[in-house]
């Protein structure tokens, strides 16, 4: 039979939170309760509980007990720290996590990462089998607004976006413009700095 924790050598020696500390670690059996309430202990108020250095263990406890998994540990770490930074600071933060855990590809975090920061975005997408159909090459543009912004103020005009966008395409390919201009990557190019990245 367990002696009572107050008869232990510990439960002699210690006091104050040290002893309620380990006299939980003593009776405790689960690994993540135990951690948990030792912790609550050690940050025993409101005021405590606050800091994000309290905040941050329960989160790697919460981690090491498969409680969350790192997606969510990091998209949490990134609010406990984000308290002095700019909305869209933090708003990139947390676009890096999303593609670091594989949640968006390249081409969708590119796009995010300009709507943040209200800048012109485009990718100029080709669908073309030089072997099965030499012939038909298929073109698509994906863009965001601030791009059909830029594009207006360039000079080019029309009822919808996919008309201002059309009118764009139609000048370039117009323009022949030549292999050099163009930065192959996969099926997507990168054009002009200012208004095509890529990823």
């Amino acid at each position: 039979m367990k002696l009572p924790f107050f008869l232990t050598i510990k439960g002699v020696k210690l006091s104050g939170k040290e002893y309620s500390i380990e006299k939980i670690k003593y009776y405790g059996k689960d690994d993540y309760d135990t951690e948990m309430k030792c912790l609550d202990v050690e940050y025993d108020s409101v005021h405590l509980k606050e800091l994000n250095e309290y905040k941050v263990k329960k989160l790697e406890i919460e981690l090491k007990h498969n409680i969350i998994d790192v997606y969510e540990f990091d998209k949490k770490m990134i609010d406990i720290h984000s308290k002095e930074w700019s909305v869209e600071d933090k708003e990139l933060k947390l676009l890096d996590i999303e593609l670091k855990h594989n949640k968006i590809d390249n081409i969708e975090y590119d796009k995010r990462k300009h709507d943040i920061q209200g800048k012109p975005w485009a990718v100029f997408k080709m669908k073309y089998d030089e072997d099965t159909d030499p012939s038909n090459m298929q073109t698509e543009v994906l863009y965001n607004e601030y791009f059909v912004k830029h594009l207006m103020n360039m000079g080019f005009s029309g009822k919808t976006e996919y008309d201002i966008v059309n009118s764009w395409l139609g000048q370039m390919f117009a323009a022949n413009i030549d292999d050099n201009d163009l930065v192959m990557n996969s099926d997507y190019h990168k054009m002009d700095n200012s208004t095509i990245i890529m990823g």
